[in-house]
């Protein structure tokens, strides 16, 4: 993808993507975000993810993630700094409400 391309998911999210992020990480990360907030029982779900790969090959954590969601009434925001796009995916996903870390 290129800089500010976005994808919504299945779960009604807005995914977008800056930098160099391949295809395998935005896959993983829908699948991820679709996981996540299509559970029964979730309120509604609105928000945006966006992940961001940095170009300078000697930053030790290139990659970065910040999802802004509601959730019902709740408003929950995540950010990530990671080595590789599926840590930074996972990073977030482990901490929304009723997941495990």
């Amino acid at each position: 993808m290129t800089e500010n391309d976005s994808l919504a998911t299945a779960a009604g999210v807005l995914l977008c993507s800056g930098g160099e992020v391949d295809e395998e990480t935005l896959a993983y990360a829908r699948t991820k975000i679709d996981a996540v907030l299509s559970r029964p029982g979730l309120p509604a779900v609105t928000g945006e993810v966006h992940i961001t790969r940095a170009s300078a090959n000697h930053a030790d954590r290139p990659w970065s993630a910040t999802a802004a969601l509601h959730l019902g009434q709740r408003e929950v925001v995540v950010l990530a700094e990671e080595a590789t796009g599926r840590e930074v995916v996972f990073r977030p996903a482990s901490v929304l409400p009723g997941t495990c870390a």
